[in-house]
């Protein structure tokens, strides 16, 4: 219907409420029985209230309004087009005609209803309510939902569900831990009981999915939910947790499928943004490693701290152009320049430093994968180890403010390659530290769920292909964190190291790679053992059945942020460091893999080999 039309419709209903009012402010004050002295010219004072109203509302523009977008400024327009028609209205019969003056109450009594029906219904032209009622009546069902969470989350969810009218969604109620939420209401949805009932409830009435709106429920309830979802064949989508919203701003597109990684949710992440803000803000940062999966995602923390400058530093060209679209359409005020190189390319570093100068380096280039350094142990030393020595003298000699390396849990009591360099990496910061002006700390942490070459792309890529899915034991533990959440504990231990700690995140509890297996199999709407297959592979070259995040003779020191520990990591011999060093550079520019192995033990006094060259020889892995 054109915006002409529905005005000329407006007058209409305006019309009918100015006259019908009159009559009914006369039955209130005489009953059915209305005295012929205002019966016989009630047609006239009909006229006189018509033509006096209507002549203000269109005098004060109420008919060329577009309500729907109207403000506070239209309401007091139309109180005041009302308010001078009745005004003019008992005026004008006072000085045509004393007998057409009506008693007071009547006119007080047609004035209030006339005021109170001709705001009504611009108030739901405003609202859309007869959009929102045809919308309501004549839409499909396309699904049934019960939320999760009857909190602001899920309250912003529902109110989002009422106003999309078009999706087809039917709310059947709520369920919240809250006791006292129960049988309560929350934009007519009924809190319906637990989350501990969720499953009776599923069988009890049919429901095609539940939404989780708790973006800070721990990962044991997220658990709780999708169990009983699974157990009744209920779709479940999520809403992602609260690290994640940024903009803390809660709407239906924000809502995904559950992955694994909701399963870990722990208390949400609190970061001082005042500290980072003061180390980051309007300075130039530079990130090796920076395409990767932790690398991109430090990029995207340090993006909402306006630097002046986000450089990457990547030797994969394809990754690197990917970052680089996404960061242009994301953080369109940051100035974001991706560079190609090796961190082992000395010349390439120094070009890179002398040209951006930057303030801060987080430092998470790295070869990561334990048994692929197992089987190449000198391309290990050389990135690892002697890539990170490259950067961090290009730092102390170009004057950076902070350098931060992204260390490993692998790093303590080393059982393989990668474990050993990524520890004499720390070594290499921490000797920095002693020399140079530039704070240099590392930051410690376990696994991220999602990262590049972690189990969960191999998992998910297993399932689809019918299986089996390969774990090597099924003891197995791993420490896991969510790659925002590490990435924001990242940028927090920045401000907090002085120089020369490794700095620890809490990891919370280990978790079983058999059970991370079998969740995902349960995501994939497959029953573990029966539709896809375990199988355990046993132990790969060079890895722990536990990982550790702590020496045993280390001491853990609290900062003033509780997910963030300094360990007092003991003493080395300087001499012997920089003598063993410079030995292990020339091995491994020769290619001597065993001569590696042999000065990394010597280098790192707490990395003791898993298998020994000879094991790896009939393994294959050293021919």
């Amino acid at each position: 219907m054109s915006t002409n039309h529905k005005n000329i419709l407006l007058a209409i209903y305006d019309l009918a409420v100015i006259n019908i009012t009159l009559y009914i402010g006369l039955f209130l004050r005489f009953g059915i029985t209305i005295p012929r002295q205002y019966s016989e010219r009630l047609l006239s004072v009909c006229a006189i209230y018509s033509l006096c109203y209507m002549f203000s509302l269109i005098a004060f523009g109420m008919y060329k309004r577009i309500w729907r977008y109207a403000s506070i400024r239209e309401a007091v327009l139309l109180g005041l087009s009302i308010l001078l028609g009745a005004t003019a209205a008992t005026t004008l019969t006072l000085f045509l005609d004393r007998s057409l003056l009506l008693p007071r109450s009547v006119i007080a009594l047609q004035f209030l209803m006339a005021s109170i029906l001709i705001a009504t219904s611009r108030l739901g032209m405003k609202l859309g309510i007869v959009n929102r009622i045809r919308a309501h009546f004549s839409r499909e069902i396309k699904k049934t939902v019960i939320v999760a969470g009857a909190g602001d989350a899920g309250a912003m969810i529902l109110k989002e569900i009422h106003k999309h009218t078009e999706l087809g969604i039917r709310v059947l109620g709520l369920v919240d831990d809250d006791k006292t939420k129960l049988g309560k209401e929350i934009y007519g949805a009924k809190v319906l009981g637990t989350t501990e009932d969720l499953e009776d409830i599923l069988k009890a009435y049919p429901v095609d999915e539940v939404i989780i709106a708790m973006p800070t429920a721990p990962g044991t309830t997220v658990r709780r939910i999708v169990n009983a979802c699974s157990s009744q064949s209920v779709k479940t989508t999520i809403l992602p947790a609260i690290f994640e919203l940024v903009s803390g701003d809660v709407s239906i597109s924000h809502l995904r499928d559950v992955e694994v990684e909701d399963l870990l949710r722990r208390e949400p992440v609190r970061i001082a943004n005042e500290e980072i803000a003061e180390y980051l803000n309007h300075k130039r940062v530079l990130v090796t490693g920076g395409a990767g999966s932790i690398g991109s995602e430090i990029c995207r923390q340090v993006a909402r701290f306006q630097p002046d400058l986000i450089a990457v530093f990547d030797n994969s060209e394809n990754n690197l152009y990917r970052l680089e679209l996404e960061m242009k359409q994301r953080y369109t005020n940051v100035n974001f320049i991706p560079i190609i190189g090796s961190i082992q390319d000395q010349a390439r570093v120094d070009q890179v430093f002398a040209r951006l100068r930057p303030h801060v380096v987080f430092h998470a280039a790295a070869h990561k994968h334990v048994p692929m350094m197992e089987f190449n142990p000198c391309e290990a030393v050389k990135n690892n180890i002697f890539g990170t020595k490259i950067v961090a003298e290009a730092a102390d000699k170009y004057r950076v403010e902070r350098f931060v390396l992204i260390s490993t849990d692998k790093a303590v009591n080393p059982t393989n390659v990668m474990g050993a360099t990524k520890r004499a990496a720390e070594m290499v910061v921490q000797y920095m530290n002693e020399h140079s002006s530039t704070r240099f700390m590392a930051v410690r942490f376990g696994n991220v769920l999602g990262s590049d070459g972690s189990v969960v792309p191999l998992f998910k890529k297993q399932i689809a292909e019918g299986g089996p899915v390969t774990v090597t034991h099924p003891e197995v533990t791993r420490y896991f964190m969510t790659i925002p959440e590490a990435c924001q504990l990242v940028l927090q231990a920045g401000a907090i190291g002085e120089g020369g700690e490794v700095l620890l995140l809490d990891m919370g509890e280990p978790t079983k790679i058999k059970d991370l297996a079998e969740d995902l199999i349960r995501f994939s709407g497959y029953e573990p053992g029966r539709d896809i297959e375990i199988k355990y592979i046993g132990l790969r070259p060079g890895e722990k059945l536990y990982e550790e995040l702590l020496l045993d003779e280390e001491n853990t020191t609290a900062t003033r942020h509780e997910k963030i520990y300094i360990a007092n990591l003991a003493k080395y011999d300087v001499d012997k460091f920089t003598r063993v060093l410079a030995e292990l550079e020339k091995a491994s520019s020769e290619g001597s893999d065993e001569a590696v192995r042999l000065m990394l033990e010597e280098l790192v006094e707490t990395y003791h080999p898993a298998e020994t060259p000879a094991a790896l020889v009939a393994t294959g892995l050293d021919s």
